[in-house]
């Protein structure tokens, strides 16, 4: 599910999945107008159910969740760069 509000976009774990059981799910992109520019911030946040499962995650997937969302803003960067320009 996607929510889009004045400066942000948010993405939910969408309602009634099986997965929802063991995880729910938050990503936000927030945007701000810097000098000319847009600064983005990208946000996932993650719930697990039960706690354990949580521990196991958090050792598991931390450090591949961190590098994943750096080639995502990496990716997003590129598609805003040739949007900007295909506008102009």
């Amino acid at each position: 599910m996607i929510r889009a509000e004045a400066e942000a976009i948010v993405f939910i774990g969408a309602p009634g999945i099986w997965t929802r059981r063991l995880v729910d799910f938050e990503g936000i992109f927030e945007c701000e107008p810097v000098d000319g520019e847009t600064r983005v911030v990208h946000r996932e946040t993650f719930w697990f159910h039960p706690a354990p499962v949580e521990r196991l995650a958090r050792a598991y997937l931390g450090s591949w969740l961190q590098r994943d969302i750096e080639r995502e803003m990496t990716r997003l960067e590129a598609l805003i760069e040739q949007s900007t320009r295909a506008g102009q």
